[in-house]
């Protein structure tokens, strides 16, 4: 799970999964076979710094994606009906899946925050516009809105927890 190739895969078998079970009204498949991946990592792992960083991105991801469905910016699939503003427990499981990139098959973009910045805000922009295309998530009327939200959104985020991640482990340590 650690090496860079077996960490990008099980990131994206991952995304696909939790995506594709969210447009298809069983968000519960993919939030388990996302927490299998997630408990996987952790247990190659073994460090209490993981685990804070994927912590830390859950909580991110659960203020930040509750914010946008708040605000209409996005509205996901398989989200809570009777708590509407509440982010949808997939796309926070998706946050946390995304955390254990952070050290193994993106670690090349820890001590680089600018490139992360440019990255973050051009990346995660498309990463939602294939979930929208997948049907698990819907953009505000006006979409260029939600595109320049997403891409602030990530364009903090990604050097942001590039950071974190740098404190919690220093970058010396992070093998190349």
């Amino acid at each position: 799970m650690t090496h860079p190739a077996v960490n990008f895969a099980a990131y994206q078998l991952g995304w696909f999964a939790l995506v594709l079970s969210a447009a298809a009204q069983k968000s519960w498949m993919g939030i388990a076979l996302g927490l299998v991946v997630i408990g996987a990592h952790l247990w190659a792992v073994r460090r209490s710094a993981e685990r804070r960083l994927i912590g830390t991105a859950f909580v991110w991801g659960l203020v930040v994606e509750s914010g946008f469905q708040a605000t209409g910016l996005l509205r996901y699939s398989s989200g809570f009906d009777s708590v509407t503003w509440v982010a949808p427990l997939w796309i926070v499981t998706l946050w946390a899946l995304f955390a254990t990139t952070l050290r193994h098959s993106l670690r090349w973009l820890l001590h680089r925050p600018l490139l992360a910045a440019v990255l973050g805000a051009a990346f995660g922009p498309l990463a939602f516009r294939a979930g929208e295309a997948m049907g698990a998530v819907q953009f505000a009327p006006d979409r260029w809105t939600s595109y320049l939200g997403l891409a602030v959104l990530w364009g903090v985020s990604l050097p942001a927890l590039c950071l974190i991640t740098g404190r919690q482990r220093p970058i010396a340590e992070v093998p190349e």
